[in-house]
């Protein structure tokens, strides 16, 4: 497999920036202020990214800018000011999840390249399509999207693939949690996720006529790495390997930057002690494939790195001040080592290597002011010589020089690297030497002082009996390899044609309102309860838990204004599920929910749904130009009285039972039991999720295959601020 793959860096800061480039990335993703997903991170600032741009591109190392959020009508201009310096200093790419903002930099940039955040949930060809059809050149698919689903994208679109091979693993789809956001106002979609997920819950339900309990981080989940997997997903056609992690450490991107450029260098093969080593800078409940291999995703008993086991507590000593705590340990400490002691799964203490004794072969005494169990497991999360190594690695660009000094003339200088050479002269004309005359030994050692970036590879020297001082000649090797670095960038700019990104400015968008008649829309679950109130006036959504043929079938019998609720995950069997549905039911409408959707009907018989984040005018005015006439506004929205209709009716959400995430995984599978071909969830009852004091339901959504919802047991009343209401009916 001769194709060459990305290996894609996060960066959270300055230092993580410069560790990716040493590591080996083929590009790096990082976020301006609070103008990305990660707004409580460090990130980087507008004055400070053309330095950070240019230093990527010497090395020939793509930068992507992520704006990864849902915007407001009144930062837009604010983007557009930072879109435009950022494509003068040469951004490769922009990750983008709000269909608004796409709208606006496609209008006022059409040449940036454009990405589809992984927020924008793109799991199936259908989504993709839609996509590729906006002319986004690269997706970021889902997490939770099937090898299967992956080869059908790379098969049927031309559309680059990037998927995500390391990291957090969010329980919730993409782009469609917001219990974060309703809980506390911080919103997952707009980078201030809490992080809810992390916290303990407790798992409530009847089974058997009994009432039965568990408890712990019921909603955490594994970290995942696809070492095993690479080849796998090259194969199925994806382009580019993300790595997750910009709020992590330095020597976390390190160590897995370092690991993988490795594992692709070497055609795909890994080894053991490459997986051990990434487990060891950080992983949660050890590692998985993802939603590969149908491995239980969820890590209840911690929430936070594990590390590796590396021994037993053998004794504890117990002193005025410090204690003493003996350890059986396959890994030689260090000073600066941290371990970490489990009692049956439980975290009890950390503790940092500071001081301690050797007992003979693979046992340490620990001072300490900790008391552990004994017989307590010891696990490695730091182990600070791995990452000396990790974070030494320095990666240069091999020059070639030839440097000339003749008496009578200017010093010359040239430099090649690859098929860019550059030349410099000295200002000085050269003397004969009276006294120490240069030596081609000393004109290397000097020349050799070539920084961080570059490495001498070879060296040419003519040198007669002249004197030069080794300020000039510094400075001459100085100015040389500025030049080099400026024609470096050139020749990447040229290749990349970045210099002709930003020469293209439209006249604004034209948005504006129109009177609407307000309308409503009613959301049933049951179709007992569809037909007594059913009245052709108004929009009647059908959202149900088990999307069956028969039921929807006589559901649409002689009836107009029906929409079935569509779900935000589909895989092309769901799909193929769909379109029969919706083949039996010409009269049917549907709430798009995902942009698979917006693929299956017409513009006019398809409502914008809630979970396509429909957040600001620009959104309402690509969806207006596509011909749609109904949005439900993202439930987020604060501002909702303020966003311009364009033409389209718009539907707020004034009474409903919050669904605060959506799950791929089978939370029934991995607390209660069962399987798919043993299906538990019929014989249980009252699933209910709780969180200190807030109570939550588990809801089934099935078409040909199941996803679960975490939603309120409680109705949430939002006052209408002038707009048309959507009221779910209870």
């Amino acid at each position: 497999m001769n194709k060459k793959f990305e290996l894609l860096a996060p960066v959270g800061n300055k230092e993580s920036f410069y560790t990716a480039i040493n590591s080996g990335a083929d590009a790096v993703y990082l976020g301006i202020g609070e103008l990305n997903a990660r707004g409580n991170i460090e990130n980087f600032t507008i004055e400070t990214i053309k330095e950070i741009i240019d230093y990527a591109h010497v090395f020939d190392v793509k930068v992507y800018i992520t704006l990864n959020i849902l915007f407001k009508d009144e930062e837009f201009e604010n983007v557009k000011a930072v879109v435009k310096k950022l494509l003068n200093y040469g951004t490769d790419a922009f990750i983008v999840q709000d269909i608004g903002l796409y709208k606006f930099l496609s209008h006022h940039f059409p040449n940036a390249e454009l990405h589809a955040s992984t927020q924008m949930g793109i799991a199936n060809l259908e989504g993709a399509k839609f996509l590729e059809k906006l002319g986004y050149k690269r997706v970021v698919l889902a997490r939770e999207t099937p090898l299967k689903e992956i080869e059908n994208i790379s098969k049927n679109t031309k559309i680059e693939i990037e998927y995500c091979i390391h990291g957090a693993l969010c329980v919730s789809f993409s782009g469609n949690c917001y219990i974060s956001s309703l809980l506390s106002g911080c919103s997952g979609n707009r980078g201030k996720c809490k992080q809810y997920c992390r916290l303990p819950y407790q798992l409530s339900y009847l089974q058997n006529g009994s009432f039965r309990r568990t408890e712990g981080y019921l909603l955490s989940t594994r970290d995942f790495c696809m070492a095993e997997n690479l080849k796998r997903l090259a194969e199925c056609g994806v382009v580019s390997f993300k790595v997750e992690g910009r709020a992590k450490r330095p020597a976390y991107i390190a160590q897995t930057i370092n690991s993988y450029r490795k594992i692709l260098d070497n055609n795909f093969n890994h080894t053991p002690e490459q997986v051990q080593n990434l487990k060891k800078v950080y992983n949660r409940g050890s590692f998985i494939n993802g939603y590969f291999d149908n491995q239980s995703i969820i890590y209840t008993k911690a929430q936070n790195h594990i590390g590796v086991e590396i021994g037993r507590v053998l004794n504890v000593k117990t002193g005025k001040r410090f204690n003493e705590i003996t350890i059986h340990s396959t890994h030689q400490l260090c000073k600066g080592d941290v371990i970490k002691f489990f009692d049956k799964e439980e975290e009890k203490s950390i503790i940092t290597i500071y001081d301690y004794k050797t007992l003979g072969e693979n046992k340490y005494v620990i001072t300490s002011t900790s008391i552990v169990p004994v017989n307590a497991k010891v696990n490695l999360i730091v182990d600070k010589k791995l990452e000396n190594e990790a974070l030494s690695i320095k990666r240069n660009i091999p020059i070639d020089c030839y440097f000339e000094a003749r008496i009578g003339k200017s010093a010359k200088l040239k430099i090649k690297c690859g098929d860019i050479t550059v030349e410099n002269i000295s200002e000085n004309v050269l003397e004969k030497a009276k006294t120490s005359p240069l030596t081609v030994e000393a004109a290397i050692t000097q020349l050799s002082k070539t920084g961080e970036k570059f490495m001498l590879n070879h060296c040419e020297c003519d040198i007669e009996n002249v004197f030069i001082t080794k300020a000039q000649l510094n400075l001459l090797r100085r100015e040389t390899i500025e030049k080099l670095e400026q024609a470096l960038i050139k020749n990447y700019n040229k290749k990349n044609s970045i210099e002709i990104k930003a020469d293209y400015e439209a006249k604004p968008i034209a948005l504006g309102s129109s009177e609407l008649k307000h309308k409503l829309m009613y959301v049933f679950d049951n179709t007992e309860k569809l037909e007594k109130s059913y009245n052709t006036k108004d929009k009647f959504i059908f959202k149900p838990d088990i999307y069956q043929v028969e039921t929807i079938s006589k559901l649409c019998e002689n009836r107009e204004n029906i929409y079935l609720y569509l779900p935000v995950i589909a895989t092309d069997a769901d799909i193929i599920y769909i379109k029969y549905l919706l083949s039996l039911c010409p009269t049917l409408g549907i709430v798009a929910n995902n942009y698979y959707a917006l693929e299956l009907l017409p513009p006019n018989k398809i409502i914008i749904g809630e979970n396509l984040n429909v957040f600001n005018s620009y959104a309402v005015k690509f969806y207006s130009e596509l011909g749609y006439n109904d949005i439900i506004l993202n439930i987020e929205c604060e501002n909702a009285d303020k966003i311009e209709n364009c033409g389209i009716n718009l539907y707020q959400i004034t009474e409903f039972y919050p669904e605060y995430m959506t799950f791929k995984h089978c939370p029934i599978k991995e607390h209660i039991g069962g399987n798919c071909s043993n299906c538990q969830f019929e014989k249980v009852k009252d699933i209910n999720y709780k969180l200190n004091k807030y109570n939550f339901v588990l809801k089934r959504r099935k078409l040909s295959t199941c996803q679960f919802v975490l939603k309120a047991k409680e109705r949430k009343l939002v006052l209408s601020k002038g707009l048309s209401q959507v009221i779910e009916v209870k």
